[in-house]
């Protein structure tokens, strides 16, 4: 009676025990120096468009110091590390959201090796499936219907700066409209207008 009294204590307990959040946890080598990257508690049964659900830390393995601690909404436990400021430095992207469509966005935090930090850009966060090219021109495509291209760049003080309008298409039009406004817009970065 006793056994069968304990296992019902126990699979009743493991039915509403709570799960563990999710955690990414990698080490990379930047400014020579080892770093832990940790995002935890990422979920998209968690996710809330207006609250932040995850935290993100990044620790500093010589000194064993906290060097970044942030708190944001992410549906994913994802950390990536892409080159965003042509400076052949891979930068830190945290996974933020997905749509009903494919609108993926990231966090960003810039590897800044002159102050030997990670510098997030503010509101990169809102920009769906980004891309970089070799002119540091960040191209976003926001998928809705239409295809909604945007172009920025991110400034010296790693603030995201909008260059030039929007160009909304049909998803079988022609390029023609969208290579216009990034050949303006690139022609602007050149004459040192943004």
């Amino acid at each position: 009676m006793k056994r069968l009294l304990l296992f019902l204590v126990l699979l009743i307990s493991s039915e509403y025990s709570f799960s563990q959040p999710a955690q990414v946890d990698t080490t990379v080598k930047y400014f020579s120096a080892q770093y832990q990257f940790i995002m935890i508690g990422s979920d998209e049964t968690t996710f809330d468009y207006e609250k932040n659900n995850a935290f993100f830390y990044i620790k500093d393995l010589g000194s064993g110091k906290i060097i970044l601690k942030d708190s944001v909404r992410s549906m994913l436990p994802e950390i990536r590390f892409e080159d965003y400021n042509l400076d052949k430095i891979k930068d830190v992207l945290i996974y933020c959201a997905h749509g009903a469509r494919p609108n993926t966005t990231y966090y960003i935090y810039l590897a800044d090796p002159t102050s030997q930090a990670f510098k997030k850009v503010e509101s990169f966060e809102e920009l769906p499936n980004t891309t970089i090219d070799k002119n540091g021109i960040v191209q976003s495509v926001a998928l809705y219907g239409k295809l909604g291209y945007s172009f920025y760049i991110i400034t010296k003080d790693f603030k995201l700066k909008k260059v030039g309008t929007t160009v909304e298409v049909e998803p079988d039009d022609s390029d023609r409209r969208i290579r216009s406004e990034y050949r303006r817009v690139l022609k602007s970065l050149r004459k040192g207008n943004y």
